[in-house]
């Protein structure tokens, strides 16, 4: 099994040959050129990608196909199963119909020409031009990021909330007795919104306020030489504000199950950072009712949910050859071949 993580960034290629790390360069649209990862994190701090996407975007597609080449690497793939993760409103956007997993024609015709013939290179950005061709043997898959983390979770776990809190957004689903319950779905923002806060809190650029969020540490006010200060006081006090924004919301959703479910389960990148996880603890247990399980600490232990970030990816691993989630900090995917 191999498993792929690339920061979601993509940006202009500098005209200096430069080593590419985790990163790749795509050909694509005549003579441009696409740097994506963590060269172009670098090359240009506040060439973050846009939120969310469908196939119809061609940013999303060219994420996408740099995702699949650093994954499957040069050469002609035929893939048995695959399966794509997206955030629930743009799942709707891709699927053929409420409550499917397949993709809709013209959606699933944009994937396979994507993946038909992808020219990049990596290593360094004057190498040679690498060729990566796919072929899904079967019609592709679509699920939302939540469906991707419910496959992950060991099946004696029957009731219970799922909050994936990435970058770009904070979903949450309930199940009880194994069932989805459609009320319980909700949305909100994610960890952007607190990293927005610290820039306001702060006064900083939003590209000096994701590098600060990301370092924990912050330029020194009134400073010309490039110093920097921690910031993690600020971050916390970011975090709690924007917690406490949303976190009502969420909950309040959960209300017609408190009986039956009492443990929340949280996945995605924000639950590998301590502070997200205490403060959310804080919020949770302060009234006895919630119990708060990072997914790589449950009471019942699986491999698949080791890594939070990566747990969506390896639960469609458990049906699929080929799993991809173009998430908004990071590029995730996984493959058995």
């Amino acid at each position: 099994m191999k498993l792929v993580s690339i920061p979601a960034y993509i940006s202009k290629v500098p005209l200096e040959p430069i080593d590419l790390k985790n990163s790749i360069i795509l050909i694509e649209e005549g003579n441009n050129e696409y740097l994506i990862g963590e060269a172009a994190m670098s090359v240009a701090p506040d060439s973050t990608r846009r939120f969310g996407g469908t196939l119809s975007r061609p940013e999303y597609r060219r994420l996408l196909k740099a995702l699949v080449a650093a994954t499957l690497g040069e050469g002609d793939h035929v893939i048995a199963s695959s399966a794509l993760a997206a955030a629930i409103p743009y799942v709707e956007e891709i699927r053929s119909g409420p409550g499917k997993t397949e993709f809709a024609p013209e959606q699933e015709q944009l994937l396979r020409d994507a993946l038909s013939e992808i020219k990049f290179r990596s290593n360094k950005s004057d190498e040679k031009i690498k060729i990566c061709r796919v072929t899904l043997v079967e019609s592709p898959r679509i699920y939302h990021e939540l469906q991707g983390v419910h496959f992950a979770l060991p099946s004696q776990l029957r009731s219970y909330v799922t909050w994936q809190l990435g970058h770009g957004d904070w979903q949450q689903a309930v199940f009880v007795d194994g069932n989805p319950m459609r009320d319980g779905f909700q949305r909100a923002e994610g960890i952007a919104g607190a990293v927005r806060r610290l820039a306001s809190i702060r006064g900083l650029s939003p590209a000096e306020a994701d590098k600060a969020w990301r370092t924990g540490r912050m330029p020194a006010p009134g400073q010309m030489g490039g110093m920097t200060v921690s910031c993690d006081e600020d971050k916390r006090k970011a975090l709690k504000q924007h917690i406490n924004a949303v976190i009502g919301k969420l909950l309040n959703a959960v209300e017609p199950w408190r009986e039956r479910v009492n443990n929340i389960v949280l996945s995605g990148g924000a639950a590998k950072d301590s502070s997200v996880y205490e403060i959310l603890a804080e919020e949770v247990e302060a009234d006895g009712i919630y119990k708060l399980h990072r997914i790589d600490n449950l009471p019942i232990k699986d491999e698949r949910c080791e890594d939070p970030s990566m747990t969506c990816v390896r639960g469609m691993l458990s049906h699929h050859a080929l799993a991809l989630d173009v998430g908004n900090s990071f590029l995730k995917a996984g493959y058995l071949g």
